[in-house]
């Protein structure tokens, strides 16, 4: 076995510290391990004035990272999974999905408010369709901005005043040591003189989460066996299934960044449940459904949901 490891990620605050909640899993097994992380700035970290749905979606996130792979400079690559395109190209595959931390969104908000006390006309922001969309349709009176920018950039801007809400994964703000108690969120030392901003779970019942979204991926060279003997100690049986069924229903609706869509499978004795949603950007429309059936189908479930979906959008045309 390699004694030595290269991991490859992104600069930003959260994704170092994914990836040293990676390596601190794998020295649990292997603690001769030595693993070293090379940072690799992406597309998509260089650019914050347009929407990344309109300039080629989540691939912007690990185009430069799999290059890397390619020219061996890193041994594996950890990943958002909701940044990992439906397919990979045939020279990678992913080796392990983690334990999937809190898949649900929440709203940050300023007075404490939840998302049904705001008052009309108050600016939210989030640089998804997908959310902007269930948003608009749960309070279609709120005005919805994109935003960009790391969390703690997302947040200064709330701060500052230029919005009254922001809407962020709750996976990133538990990875980076949120703190919660009275309804209201201290994180780092930001939030220290402003203690006066609520945080809402939107739960994914009726705010379907991105698909993948709370895990975390572990890409490497395909046939790199070495590697993969290494890092599948740390895949998650049952919350990889349910990545699966989830990517299984992107790929069959093609989607990614450009469209809104939204999926999110259970499991629970041996039946998984997935709920999902295609939307219409144009009419300001979602199209949803739920399915269940058993684990051994898991990924004909999310293709199936699509296809119906798929359907459904196409007769209300």
């Amino acid at each position: 076995m390699k004694s030595k490891l290269i991991v490859g990620t992104r600069g930003s605050k959260l994704a170092l510290v994914q990836t040293k909640q990676v390596i601190d899993e794998l020295i649990k097994f292997y603690p001769k391990l030595n693993i070293d992380i090379k940072i690799i700035k992406t597309t998509g970290d260089m650019i914050f004035d347009r929407d990344l749905s309109k300039i080629g979606g989540k691939g912007l996130f690990i185009k430069e990272i799999e290059e890397a792979l390619l020219r061996n400079e890193i041994d594996f690559a950890v990943h958002s999974m909701k940044d990992v395109p439906h397919t990979l190209p045939i020279d990678f595959q992913i080796g392990a999905i983690l334990k999937r931390e809190d898949p649900k969104d929440v709203l940050i908000a300023r007075n404490n408010l939840c998302l049904k006390d705001l008052q009309i006309g108050s600016i939210i922001g989030t640089g998804s369709l997908r959310r902007m969309l269930q948003l608009h349709n749960i309070r279609p009176d709120l005005n919805i901005k994109p935003i960009r920018g790391n969390i703690d950039t997302r947040i200064s801007k709330l701060v500052n005043g230029e919005f009254e809400g922001i809407i962020i994964a709750a996976a990133g703000l538990k990875r980076l040591g949120w703190k919660q108690a009275n309804n209201e969120i201290f994180f780092n030392n930001l939030l220290k003189n402003n203690a006066n901003l609520g945080v809402e779970y939107l739960e994914a019942d009726n705010f379907i989460p991105a698909v993948g979204q709370g895990a975390l991926a572990i890409e490497i060279r395909d046939n790199d066996s070495e590697v993969f003997n290494i890092i599948k100690i740390l895949n998650n049986h049952d919350d990889a299934i349910c990545v699966e069924t989830e990517r299984a229903f992107l790929k069959e609706i093609d989607g990614g960044c450009e469209i809104p869509i939204g999926a999110y499978a259970t499991l629970k004795d041996e039946e998984i449940t997935l709920s999902g949603f295609i939307g219409d950007e144009k009419k300001l429309a979602i199209f949803s459904d739920i399915i269940t059936d058993n684990i051994k189908y898991h990924k004909n479930i999310g293709i199936n949901l699509a296809k119906r979906l798929k359907t459904l959008k196409n007769n209300n045309i």
